[in-house]
């Protein structure tokens, strides 16, 4: 039972940070592509004005980037968690090899990407 309960909790959280990621990624490129005067307010809100408008809309795309780059590694850590969860219930005489050990490197693919989207975010 407490297996069954750490998985699910494990999809709901990676559900719940790619959704987050992506909601702010979206609201970032919103930002940059519609903000007139995004100038003023990087001004306001920095100790080294930036130079340009172009800078400042370049540094939240890249922004943006890592967040896009952080949906698609909880995106993955999803698949793969839902990937050992049908491995789980299937026969040993399914697997070439021993049954458990693949469906452990199959949850370590899924803790390698969270990790990687929590680096990268």
């Amino acid at each position: 039972m407490l297996a069954i309960q750490t998985m699910r909790n494990w999809v709901m959280s990676a559900t719940l940070f790619a959704s987050t990621s992506m909601v702010i990624g979206l609201g970032i490129m919103q930002v940059s592509f519609t903000s007139e005067k995004i100038y003023a307010l990087s001004q306001a809100l920095s100790f080294f004005p930036p130079v340009s408008d172009l800078l400042i809309k370049l540094k939240l795309l890249a922004l943006a980037g890592v967040f896009f780059n952080a949906f698609l590694h909880f995106s993955l850590a999803l698949r793969y968690y839902n990937q050992s969860g049908f491995l789980i219930n299937l026969p040993a005489n399914y697997f070439e090899g021993d049954a458990d050990l693949v469906v452990s490197n199959v949850l370590n693919l899924a803790g390698i990407n969270i990790i990687t989207a929590h680096v990268f975010s």
